[in-house]
């Protein structure tokens, strides 16, 4: 192999080393990062069923304390009708 072709060839070597290191460390940030991605995922997705969580226990609350008031109304109504008027 003439010497012009012996260092084109060399430096295609070169040029495909880099490029061969260039793919390896963007395949391992985006390994990096999805990994992170999943992280934040799974955060978010916690989150969200800790918010779920915490509205069907107000939603209960709720409830039990509309029950309790309209017992209370119903009381104070049913008194109130049964008290003398006074003139």
């Amino acid at each position: 192999m003439p010497p012009s072709r012996q260092l084109v060839q060399a430096n295609m070597d070169v040029a495909f080393a880099v490029v061969a290191d260039e793919v390896e460390s963007f395949a391992e940030r985006t390994q990096k990062a999805t990994l992170e991605v999943e992280v934040n995922i799974n955060g978010l997705k916690q989150s969200a069923n800790t918010m779920i969580d915490m509205s069907e226990s107000f939603a209960s609350t709720f409830s039990r304390c509309d029950a309790i008031f309209r017992v209370a109304l119903r009381a104070i109504s049913q008194a109130n009708t049964n008290t003398p008027k006074t003139s």
